[in-house]
């Protein structure tokens, strides 16, 4: 792969022009558009995608010998090969950004850059896209949310959809939202965290890949609540995974 700045996989293509319809469209150059998205995504090449139809490559592995795990583990999902080509596909594909935020601690505030690039696609289980455009599931009118004006969702395209599929066969398990982030060098990171936001429900189901270069996946476990005494009797705290 030829030499690049980090800026180039970032960049729209000033080939592409960006789409105006207000649905989801797989066109006849091989693209996914919606328009929510910066620029038309690529769908997946023909090996790559046919292969994807294949996968995993190996029968995952049961892991809940430690409390309050419960894993399913691939080694390898993807195969060795096959998983470069979607790393470096993705990589220059997807729209990705690095999120900014101001905090005040102490009555100083600071600006914060995190130290990972980051793209979403999806929804919550509340809604799904109807022609791309936010439904409610109850209702099936369409989603009225405020945030949405500022951050409009947007649909899982194509060559993210292909993996999302593989994945639910292989596990059981059904993927609404996509996050992705790219870790540009090892000066990025993630700290642990918990997946534990209201919207992804009691017990949600994370399906995370790992591709480019080797790092350690961390999980550890996060006790959320101490030990209390009722009366006589103890009652055990909860914990849930945390993982980095």
């Amino acid at each position: 792969m030829a030499k690049r700045t980090l800026d180039a996989f970032f960049t729209s293509s000033p080939k592409r022009a960006r789409t105006q319809d207000t649905h989801v469209n797989q066109d006849h150059h091989g693209t996914s558009q919606h328009a929510s998205y910066p620029h038309p995504i690529n769908m997946l090449p023909g090996s790559l995608s046919n292969e994807t139809s294949s996968l995993p490559a190996c029968p995952g592995r049961q892991i809940n010998d430690q409390p309050d795990l419960d894993l399913l583990y691939f080694e390898p999902f993807i195969p060795t090969q096959m998983a470069k080509q979607l790393f470096e596909f993705l990589r220059a594909e997807l729209p990705f950004y690095r999120v900014e935020y101001d905090i005040k601690r102490g009555g100083i505030q600071t600006h914060i850059k995190t130290p990972r690039w980051t793209t979403v696609f999806g929804l919550d289980e509340t809604s799904f896209f109807k022609d791309g455009i936010p439904t409610d599931k109850v209702s099936g009118r369409t989603t009225q949310d405020k945030k949405y004006e500022r951050y409009p969702p947007r649909p899982i395209p194509q060559c993210l959809d292909a993996l999302r599929l593989s994945t639910e066969a292989a596990t059981g398990c059904l993927f609404n939202f996509c996050l992705i982030n790219y870790y540009a060098s090892g000066a990025d990171s993630i700290s642990f965290h918990s997946d534990d936001e209201r919207f992804l429900g009691a017990e949600p189901a994370i399906a995370s890949f790992s591709l480019g270069a080797r790092r350690d996946f961390l999980m550890n476990i996060n006790l959320s609540q101490v030990m209390v005494v009722v009366g006589e009797q103890e009652e055990p705290s909860e914990g849930k995974a945390r993982r980095r």
